[in-house]
């Protein structure tokens, strides 16, 4: 997604031509070591998946990509994430096992939801034992095991919501956890 932009100054280029640029740079040699920081910061959704659609090539050539992201899509690539605490590592682990540990199999995903009847639903579901709560981007997110699905669905149903999402959690799920640990606890993702 660079070829258009070739013509330009690059001072002249917005922040996520930039960042394609800067990419596109970095990538161009096929490097078989690729150290990222916020890779996916300032690209848009079509950028971003050409940008992983890369790194899954050079991945598959055995390349080694070391990347430190807030970005869920990001964490959804991992073969192994580190979990620093205060500058210690508090797991090193593939991402399947923080996401069996940490989350379990299931996520119940709630949109537009109020206040009020986001802390009804929160207060219902922590009762049962493992699950566990973030929000982010006005999304109620609930993790859990399997026992967490009918009671979340019964919740949902009895409350007339509207905007809700059921599946499998995977590693993407992770950056939405540690994140609220992080705001909780002060755990840094």
């Amino acid at each position: 997604g660079v070829r258009e932009l070739s013509a330009a100054m690059y001072r002249k280029l917005s922040t996520g031509q930039r960042r394609r640029v800067d990419l596109a740079v970095a990538l161009a040699h096929r490097p078989d070591m690729i150290v990222l920081d916020e890779p996916s910061s300032g690209l848009d959704t079509q950028y971003l998946r050409a940008f992983h659609e890369i790194l899954e090539e050079r991945r598959a050539a055995m390349a080694t990509i070391l990347i430190a992201s807030h970005e869920a899509l990001d964490v959804g690539l991992a073969d192994r994430i580190l979990w620093f605490d205060q500058g210690r590592i508090i797991a090193d682990c593939p991402p399947s096992k923080l996401v069996g540990e940490k989350i379990g199999d299931f996520v119940g995903i709630v949109k537009a939801l109020d206040d009020e009847r986001a802390a009804t639903l929160a207060a219902e579901l922590g009762q049962i034992d493992g699950v566990t709560r973030a929000s982010r981007d006005g999304k109620h997110i609930f993790y859990g095991g399997e026992t967490l699905r009918e009671p979340f669905v019964a919740a949902i149903e009895r409350m007339k919501v509207d905007s809700y999402e059921i599946r499998p959690a995977d590693a993407s799920d992770l950056l939405d956890l540690m994140t609220n640990a992080t705001q909780r606890e002060g755990v840094s993702p």
